[in-house]
């Protein structure tokens, strides 16, 4: 394979796989704007890709994986924010919104501690801190383990570990 052109007609089909995969449906308003920011995403992966080495047989696989990646990786960050963008246009900033806003790591604003203790007598759980970190994060900021984990200064698998308790208890509660 000589080019990204060549490159980029044989592997249409994983790009429009990592769309899929990411959610993102034919039918949505804004898919264009997805699919050309998939398609760029797949020109930057092969050029990154090929100038470490070049795509033959034996890695061809290895370049699959890291360009399905890539695009997928890239078009569920726009999502996150466009998700972010759409909520706080929608429910615009007051004193409740402004409570739940924190830049201080592992601080948790007086509403989610509420919100944290209602959900704890509900389902009969009894949170560690990571996991109401973990809870408010995800559900009111709409934040990846990444974004998480950067805003509070610990590993991106503290945060996958954090979450996989959180699941297992809730599991464990019988609630749903």
């Amino acid at each position: 394979m000589n080019t990204a052109e060549e490159a980029f007609i044989k592997y249409t089909p994983l790009i429009y796989g990592a769309i899929k995969e990411s959610g993102v449906r034919r039918y949505a308003p804004d898919y264009e704007d997805y699919e050309q920011e998939a398609k760029l995403t797949f020109l930057l992966a092969y050029q990154e890709f090929t100038e470490k080495q070049a795509i033959t047989s034996e890695n061809e696989r290895a370049f699959r994986n890291f360009t399905f990646t890539r695009i997928l990786w890239t078009l569920n960050k726009k999502l996150r924010k466009m998700r972010r963008q759409h909520f706080h246009e929608n429910y615009p900033d007051n004193e409740m919104w402004e409570a739940i806003e924190t830049t201080e790591p592992l601080a948790i604003s007086s509403v989610n501690q509420e919100f944290v203790h209602f959900l704890e007598q509900v389902w009969g759980l009894s949170l560690t801190r990571g996991e109401q970190i973990y809870l408010v994060e995800r559900v009111f900021h709409f934040l990846g383990v990444q974004e998480i984990a950067d805003k509070h200064h610990v590993t991106r698998q503290t945060i996958r570990n954090w979450g996989k308790k959180l699941k297992e208890k809730i599991n464990d509660s019988n609630f749903f």
